[in-house]
C-alpha cells in the first residue's frame, strides 16, 4: 500500500515442495520474478513487472507457468517372490506427487508515490495414487532351495486373492491471485496451476498352486497335485495402462 511494496509470498505444500510469488517493486522499481522457474515464455514466465511505466501491459507482474503433470506409476509384471519368510505377493507402485506451479511476478512501481503488489504462490501439485496390494496366495507346499520327494500325497490349493487396485491421481490446485499495488502501482500476477499427481499401479493377482518352488523341483512319486483358482489382477489407476498381472494357478509353479 502506498510506497510499501508487497513482499515475497512463500507457500509450502504437504509434499514439502515450495513456490513463491515475487516481491513487488518499490516506487519506480521493477517487481521480482516468481519461483520455481519452469522455463515458460512470456506472458506466463512469472517475470516481475517493469517499474516507472504504465501497468498495462508492461508493469503488471506476469502470471506463473502451470506445472507439468506427473507420470503414472509403471505397471508391475512379477507375481511375487519366495524367500525365507514365505511368499510375498507383488504389490503395485505408488504414483509420484505433482509439483507446484510457478509463482507469479510482483508488480512494478509505476511512479514515485506507488509501489507494486506482490505476486502469488503457484498451486500445489496433486498427490500420487496409492499402490495396489498383491493378492494373497493359496499354496499347499512351498520348497525353497530344498530337495523334496512327494510320495503318495494329495496336495491341493484353494482360491487366491485378487490384486488390489491402484489409486487415482490427485488434481493439482489453481494458483493464487497477486496483490494490488499502491494507488497507481501495478498488481502482481496469478500463480500457475500445480501438476496432477500420477496414478498408482495395480497389484498382482494371487497364485493358487499345489507346489511352489525355488530351486530344484520336487520329485513326484505317485502324488496328486491340484491347483486352485488364481486371483485376478489389480486394476491400475490408469485403467488398462498400469494394471497388475493376473495370478497363476496349476499343480506346480517355479519362481526365480
Amino acid at each position: 500500500s502506498g510506497t510499501t511494496a508487497g513482499t515475497i509470498k512463500t507457500c509450502t505444500c504437504s509434499s514439502g515442495s515450495t513456490s513463491a510469488g515475487g516481491a513487488g517493486g518499490g516506487p519506480l522499481g521493477a517487481g521480482a520474478p516468481g519461483t520455481p522457474n519452469l522455463g515458460a515464455l512470456a506472458p506466463t514466465d512469472g517475470a516481475g513487472g517493469a517499474g516507472n511505466i504504465a501497468c498495462n501491459p508492461t508493469g503488471f507482474g506476469h502470471n506463473g507457468a502451470d506445472a507439468a503433470n506427473a507420470a503414472d506409476a509403471s505397471k508391475v509384471t512379477s507375481l511375487g517372490a519366495l524367500g525365507a519368510t514365505g511368499w510375498i505377493p507383488q504389490a503395485g507402485t505408488a504414483g509420484t506427487n505433482g509439483t507446484p506451479g510457478q509463482g507469479s511476478g510482483g508488480g512494478g512501481g509505476r511512479d514515485a508515490t506507488s509501489a507494486g503488489g506482490g505476486g502469488a504462490c503457484g498451486g500445489c501439485g496433486g498427490t500420487g495414487g496409492q499402490a495396489g496390494g498383491g493378492g494373497g496366495a493359496s499354496v499347499a507346499l512351498a520348497s525353497l532351495e530344498s530337495t523334496v520327494v512327494l510320495r503318495a500325497s494329495t496336495l491341493a490349493a484353494k482360491a487366491a486373492g485378487q490384486g488390489g487396485a491402484g489409486g487415482a491421481k490427485g488434481t493439482g490446485a489453481a494458483g493464487g491471485s497477486g496483490a494490488n499495488g499502491g494507488p497507481t502501482g501495478c498488481s502482481g500476477g496469478e500463480g500457475g496451476r500445480g501438476g496432477d499427481g500420477g496414478t498408482g499401479s495395480g497389484g498382482a493377482g494371487g497364485i493358487a498352486v499345489a507346489v511352489l518352488h525355488k530351486g530344484t523341483a520336487p520329485t513326484n512319486e505317485g502324488s496328486t497335485l491340484t491347483g486352485g483358482t488364481k486371483g485376478t489382477k489389480g486394476i491400475g489407476g490408469n485403467v488398462g495402462a498400469n494394471d497388475g498381472p493376473d495370478g497363476q494357478d496349476g499343480p506346480i509353479l517355479e519362481v526365480q
